[in-house]
Order: structure tokens, then sequence, then C-alpha cells
């Protein structure tokens, strides 16, 4: 189903004209251009924190031993 939505999202986006391609592209898959230093720090704390979460479990989270 994915691989159908996406080969038919393809095919639309190749029928664009290049300005629309890229505002498109852009909307699909982001950006980051206008972001500055301030994003990171508000974003820094939480990814340090996950980070130490799943550190912390990563044996149970591994699919290997899921098996």
């Amino acid at each position: 189903m994915s691989a159908g939505f996406h080969a038919l999202q393809v095919l639309l986006v190749t029928r664009l004209d290049p300005n629309k391609f890229y505002l498109v592209n852009t909307w699909t898959i982001g950006t980051i251009s206008g972001n500055t230093w301030e994003h990171v720090w508000v974003l820094a704390p939480v990814v340090i924190v996950l980070s130490l979460i799943l550190y912390a479990r990563y044996m149970e989270l591994n699919l290997l031993s899921l098996a």
C-alpha cells in the first residue's frame, strides 16, 4: 500500500514544473533553513533525556533478542 502511494506521489511530482517541485519536495521532507541555535537548545534536553532512557534499556529494545 505504501509503495503504491509512493509511486503515485513520484509520478505526480515528476510532472510538476521545477518551482512547484521545490515546494512539494520541501513540504514532504522538510527543511532546516530558517532554524537557529535557539531551536537546537530547545530540543537538546529532550533528545538527551530520551537518549539516556534508550541507552539504559537497550537490551530490552534489541530486536534481535526478541526472537
